[in-house]
């Protein structure tokens, strides 16, 4: 006696096992789904499964790179130094006085025409331009600077026996101060022009105190000593200049 059919099959008419209708509508939605945007769970598992396999594979990549890259770095700087120092032992021999140009950059120019209050009469002011067609002496100074106490003897000589007006600049200072140095030292200077700004002394280049610039006639700064002014360098640096 042949077997019934299940009521819910129905033969598809190519050998194959019918599949019942809840599962074909379940494939049929799945498809639709799929064609509608809503994301299949397993093709979301794969997708993840391979971004993690990519990024596993990629970052130790990466991160091999950027320390192959850094150690071409450290092995470069080494030869970077050393053609530095080859083009300044270069530059040191080409051209000695180099370094000594940027550290006195005035020399061989023309004076900055600067205005400066007088120490002791606030009402009157002096500059490098009250002097011009003479030679001039400027020394900038300040009453807290050893130094510039150390250097104060020469310029005393100078103010009695040369015969040159001293244009003193008194910076970084207190007024106070600066006029109970004199008083306590002497003054040799023609006048003091208080820079209490340190605007003169920038205009000047000038990067500390004691330093004295010799200007001649035509206003060009000749010579530029810097630090404390001695007999000796009185003699070698600026007599010639004088005689």
């Amino acid at each position: 006696m042949p077997r019934p059919k299940a009521p819910n099959c129905r033969s598809n008419g190519n050998g194959r096992r019918p599949q019942p209708r809840e599962l074909q509508g379940a494939q049929h939605a799945a498809s639709s789904g799929r064609r509608s945007g809503v994301p299949d769970p397993y093709r979301l598992y794969f997708a993840r499964s391979n971004l993690e396999q990519n990024l596993s594979t990629r970052i130790p990549q990466t991160v091999a790179k950027s320390g192959l890259a850094m150690r071409r770095l450290l092995h470069t700087i080494p030869f970077v130094l050393l053609v530095l120092l080859a083009g300044v032992f270069v530059v040191r021999i080409l051209d000695p006085d180099a370094g000594d140009r940027a550290l006195r950059p005035m020399l061989g120019k023309q004076i900055p025409n600067f205005s400066l209050p007088v120490l002791g009469d606030p009402t009157r002011t002096v500059g490098p331009e009250d002097y011009s067609g003479d030679w001039l002496l400027v020394n900038l100074w300040g009453s807290w600077c050893a130094p510039c106490r150390e250097e104060h003897g020469e310029l005393m000589r100078i103010g009695r026996e040369e015969d040159i007006p001293i244009l003193g600049i008194n910076t970084w200072d207190t007024y106070e101060a600066a006029q109970a140095f004199l008083r306590e030292l002497g003054d040799p200077y023609t006048l003091v022009g208080f820079d209490v700004e340190g605007d003169a002394r920038m205009d000047l280049a000038v990067t500390g105190v004691p330093e004295t610039l010799l200007v001649d006639p035509r206003g060009l700064v000749v010579v530029h000593h810097i630090g404390p002014l001695t007999r000796d360098v009185f003699e070698a640096d600026f007599r010639g200049y004088l005689q």
